[in-house]
């Protein structure tokens, strides 16, 4: 490994950490969590869902014209997909929320131009569209099926079969240090005092490889990852460079249920 680039190896996978109340980074986990769960195991989940949503709209709530089949980028339909929609629906708050947000054009179409700030009443009116989301059944079986979430296996840590898993956050290993909950081992190799991997336990559970960025924010942490899980997830790894070093995260699959060496 080379000492330019340390690996954060098993980094937890996010959405925006400006427009996701952390819940929400789950279900961005849980696509690659399905990659390792198994499809018998997805099929379930996702049966029991449908069953859950409650708010979904019933068969005499929509019509639809399909139309006659494409061809090319011709319109070969005279009438439009929908026929009829059962507009009380729209009442229900996981409707009303997000029709309030595509109303009052909250977002920009165009993906090459700057939104506006998340601040405010876009910033109120967002979030209380994901509190609404989150707090339903649907979303609360697919979170529980998850096991745990990205937050806390990258800025708090988890302990698996004798081990330390994620704890990619210097603000927490300082304080756990700070609680003598820390035995330091040494190092494998360091830059400058930016960053480095290591070796410690915290309380009995070993982490054989740790490491994370030292001195940067946490909200600086939060968005790095964000960017890199999303942009450059996997093997191939999210490059950059923090005061002319040469740094790397690497973002893997992770699941319950499948023995291996989590670092």
């Amino acid at each position: 490994m080379r000492a330019s680039v340390p690996y954060l190896r098993k980094t937890a996978l996010f959405t925006s950490p400006i427009l996701l109340p952390f819940p929400l980074w789950a279900i961005i986990y849980a696509y690659y969590y399905f990659l390792l769960a198994g499809a018998a195991a997805c099929k379930d989940l996702v049966n029991k869902m449908r069953a859950a949503d409650v708010d979904k709209a019933g068969p005499n709530d929509y019509r639809l014209d399909w139309g006659n089949k494409v061809t090319g980028t011709s319109d070969n339909s005279k009438n439009g997909l929908f026929v009829y929609v059962n507009e009380t629906l729209y009442q229900r708050p996981v409707y009303a929320n997000f029709i309030a947000v595509i109303q009052k054009n909250l977002f920009t179409a165009d993906v090459c131009k700057t939104e506006a700030s998340m601040s405010g009443f876009r910033k109120s009116q967002i979030q209380l569209l994901f509190d609404t989301w989150t707090s339903t059944q649907v979303f609360n079986l697919a979170f529980q099926f998850l096991k745990g979430n990205g937050f806390e296996h990258v800025f708090l840590g988890e302990w698996r079969d004798q081990i330390v898993d994620g704890q990619h956050s210097w603000v927490r290993y300082y304080n756990l240090q700070k609680a003598d909950k820390i035995n330091y081992h040494g190092y494998y190799s360091y830059v400058v005092n930016l960053t480095g991997t290591f070796q410690y336990t915290w309380e009995s559970q070993l982490k054989k490889i740790g490491g994370f960025l030292i001195g940067t924010s946490p909200a600086f942490d939060f968005s790095l990852f964000t960017v890199c899980v999303l942009t450059y997830p996997g093997e191939a790894a999210c490059r950059y460079s923090i005061d002319g070093h040469p740094l790397a995260v690497t973002s893997f699959t992770q699941s319950c249920d499948v023995e291996e060496e989590q670092i």
